[in-house]
């Protein structure tokens, strides 16, 4: 048996999953998909992961889509955003399907590309802001059918907790520090775990405190060679495709990042094997 809720503090709306038999909850966390630049062998590999491993909670963290019509004013340049929807959509169902064979909780968190759509719904191009309302009517729609969480990204406070000390949000840092800063800010109220993605370069940090919380980048699953208004930084070179996967009790998680080497980018990913 398990059980999600939602409880709101001030102005911090977080969400909550905990199994009611006391037994330990497994997860898995992905973002950072973008669309039609997203890697298909990525997103089978979580596909497989889930079918296999059959996790307790599904977390797609952020950044389904690329929305990339929306930068800049939204003067509807780059990437159209009909194929980027019906790409972010058809990953998205094919995740949900795994996830409800598997009996996964499945909860979508929004991005800070999602976001885009919530930003221009006061747009005053009134073109831009009816598409965008009904953008993002849609993907709560898709989301609620599905029999998923859907979590707004309201950038500092978003959050998907897991049985208490693990916090699941998409991720407000992008530096190369990420891990480290994030766990330090966002490791507060019996959170000693901080799962985020955002800066697409996997990787663990322990946070400068005396509880030392613990930051992990679960990476992306998008093709490097399609983020085109990526060229030119060198943290590119960082990104890894990943994933990040474990368990808690309550008390203590054991969290691990799968990750993809870089030369086998657009090749098949093994999945890995779980329990421990």
């Amino acid at each position: 048996m398990s059980a999600a809720s939602e409880t709101t503090e001030g102005n911090d709306t977080t969400f909550h999953y905990r199994k009611q038999d006391g037994k330990p909850v497994r997860f898995l966390v992905f973002g950072c998909i973008h669309a039609t630049r997203a890697c298909p062998h990525a997103v089978q590999a979580v596909v497989d992961f889930i079918l296999k491993n059959r996790p307790d909670v599904v977390c797609i963290n952020g950044d389904l889509y690329d929305l990339e019509a929306f930068m800049g004013g939204a003067r509807g340049e780059g990437e159209p955003v009909a194929d980027d929807i019906d790409a972010g959509t058809a990953i998205f169902q094919r995740v949900a399907a795994a996830s409800k064979k598997a009996g996964a909780t499945l909860v979508m968190l929004e991005g800070n590309h999602e976001q885009r759509l919530r930003r221009y719904i006061s747009s005053s191009n009134e073109v831009v802001a009816i598409a965008a309302q009904m953008l993002l009517h849609r993907l709560e729609e898709l989301v609620r059918k599905a029999g998923g969480i859907y979590v707004p990204y309201d950038g500092i406070f978003q959050g998907y907790r897991i049985a208490g000390v693990v916090l699941v949000t998409h991720g407000t840092i992008f530096n190369q520090m990420a891990p480290r800063d994030m766990a330090e800010m966002y490791a507060k109220g019996g959170v000693r775990y901080v799962i985020f993605n955002h800066t697409h370069g996997a990787g663990v940090a322990i946070g400068r405190r005396d509880d030392a919380p613990i930051g992990v980048n679960a990476g992306n699953l998008l093709r490097r060679r399609l983020m085109g208004y990526a060229h030119g930084r060198r943290q590119t070179f960082a990104w890894n495709q990943a994933y990040a996967y474990g368990e808690t009790d309550g008390e203590t998680a054991h969290i691990l990042l799968h990750i993809h080497p870089q030369e086998l980018e657009g090749k098949p990913w093994r999945t890995p094997r779980w329990p421990f």
